[in-house]
């Protein structure tokens, strides 16, 4: 294939090997105002061989997919399957001459014809867009009603738990029996307790008939803003519980070994805090 300025020469070899010229003539378009038509056309939603093919017919007019082929150097399968999609498009028209099909670039206002397509692409993904984040706020509503729980063995727990409370600036309620000073270090414990002072956090507890810590001293309770009440009886339960804002910590102290579960969801939180009042009312103040 030859080009020159405004014409294309085709060559190929007959059976006798001979060389057989022809020519293809056809306004050709300054490279720049096609880069551009090219770049246009692009934005507007066609690919690269659609634009080049669609360039190519605007220059040749009425030509076969063979010719454009040739002209873009596309092969001619896919030029065909281009073809097909600018028709689609109503981009391109198709007649015949004889018994040949040809195809030739629609002779309306293009570039807005293509504008009016994109714009309906476009509302149709706004609308699709406002449909999909409307699912995406229901994905994520039912997401936040799931519980968001975490496992802590020995220390860890306990140390979080009271950590959070300091973060999270909220009053907490606790249930819990005489097992948890055989775990815990109450020196460790008593320093989050005094994190706690100056920020006005208030503990309500509920306990066994025994228990030894400094913080709950006649004292202590005034100092650490903890009030107290009394299980009716011991060892009702081997572990404990506790409440503050929109979370629960369940501890186990079974088999010498302490496993604290965080649930964080204000419907459990709130149902556990319901739970806590109704055993709050009857116990015992303490001191008795």
């Amino acid at each position: 294939m030859l080009y020159f300025t405004n014409k294309i020469w085709f060559y190929k070899k007959n059976h006798y090997n001979e060389t057989i010229f022809s020519c293809l003539i056809f306004d050709k378009m300054n490279e720049s105002y096609e880069r551009k038509l090219i770049q246009v056309l692009g934005d507007l939603g066609l690919n690269e061989g659609e634009s080049q093919t669609f360039v190519a017919g605007l220059q040749i007019g009425a030509t076969s997919v063979q010719q454009l082929s040739k002209v873009t150097w596309i092969n001619r399968i896919t030029t065909h399957v281009i073809v097909n999609k600018l028709i689609t498009k109503k981009l391109f028209l198709e007649t015949t001459s004889g018994k040949k099909r040809l195809v030739y670039p629609n002779k309306i206002d293009i570039l807005t014809t293509l504008l009016q397509q994109k714009k309906l692409e476009l509302n149709r993904l706004e609308h699709d867009i406002q449909s999909t984040k409307s699912i995406i706020n229901l994905i994520q509503i039912k997401k936040e009603n799931y519980p968001k729980v975490r496992f802590f063995e020995w220390w860890e727990g306990i140390i979080q738990m009271l950590k959070e409370v300091i973060h999270d600036k909220k009053d907490m309620l606790g249930i819990s029996n005489n097992s948890f000073s055989r775990f815990f270090d109450a020196a460790v414990t008593k320093k989050l307790y005094e994190k706690r002072i100056p920020l006005g956090i208030k503990t309500r507890l509920i306990l066994e008939p025994w228990f030894d810590d400094i913080r709950y001293s006649p004292k202590g309770k005034t100092k650490y803003l903890v009030d107290i009440k009394i299980l009716h009886q011991q060892h009702l339960f081997d572990g404990g519980l506790n409440i503050w804002w929109n979370k629960v910590a369940l501890h186990s102290y079974k088999e010498k070994m302490v496993i604290t579960t965080i649930i964080e969801n204000p419907e459990i939180a709130k149902m556990m805090r319901f739970l806590f009042e109704t055993l709050w009312l009857q116990s015992k103040k303490y001191p008795v």
